[in-house]
């Protein structure tokens, strides 16, 4: 599971108002790896990233090699039924089909219209407009993606935990805590990969998706959670 739609709204808004420079330079262009194209895919791919929600949107440039991904992975809605933190696909093109533009979802205005934050447009709402902008759609939808968003750490890890003061690691007799490590790991890990067993043993399993879930947050991959990992733990969602 990914973080929620408000976590990836939040980092949307941020970028209302960016503009490109020269030759299509662009930040989202620069992270990707392939600066100076038609970047829209690109900067809901960065958006997706930061916001901690990178497995629900695939490393792509290009709008028609995500569709048919959400397509196949995770599901697509009527327009009607758009919420905030969707993905939207828009053919603009006489030759790009079947999608040619994407943005992001942030207010269903009803009536088929759409407010959404989109990247490499401009004010007359082209394709290749060079800001990151708010937009009122209503025409040149394709199609709705819908993200496998969660709402809250379930069960053992539901509630944050402040960190004990003292690191956590192989060995731990801290079984409570050694659980609630593991419900949060768990949440990370979505569908990438098998869960932990929740039963407090801080073995093997556990100590390398930790050590993993640290690499991932730029952290050392010590497998012990210490005062810079707990917080991180903490925002699990």
């Amino acid at each position: 599971m990914a973080r929620t739609a408000a976590d990836v709204l939040r980092i949307a808004r941020s970028q209302i108002g960016y503009q490109e420079g020269h030759n299509n330079d662009n930040k989202y262009g620069r992270a990707y790896g392939m600066n100076h194209v038609f970047w829209c895919q690109q900067f809901v791919w960065w958006v997706f990233s930061q916001a901690g929600a990178g497995v629900e949107m695939p490393k792509t440039a290009v709008t028609r090699v995500a569709y048919p991904w959400y397509r196949k992975h995770r599901g697509l809605v009527r327009v009607r039924d758009a919420k905030p933190g969707d993905v939207v696909w828009f053919d603009f093109s006489g030759k790009l089909k079947p999608v040619s533009h994407v943005g992001i979802v942030e207010k269903n205005l009803g009536g088929g219209r759409l407010q959404t934050i989109e990247g490499n447009t401009n004010g007359k709402g082209s394709r290749s407009g060079g800001g990151v902008l708010r937009k009122v759609r209503s025409g040149r939808i394709v199609a709705i993606g819908r993200p496998r968003y969660t709402v809250s750490v379930r069960k053992t890890g539901s509630t944050d935990l402040r960190y004990p003061g003292h690191s956590i690691g192989p060995g731990s007799r801290e079984r409570a805590t050694v659980r609630w490590i593991q419900a949060r790991l768990n949440v990370w890990a979505g569908t990438r990969r098998k869960h932990l067993t929740v039963d407090g043993e801080f073995g093997p399993h556990t100590t390398r998706m930790l050590k993993d879930f640290q690499v991932g947050r730029g952290l050392k991959g010590v497998g012990v959670a210490g005062p810079k990992t707990w917080p991180l733990l903490n925002a699990i969602r």
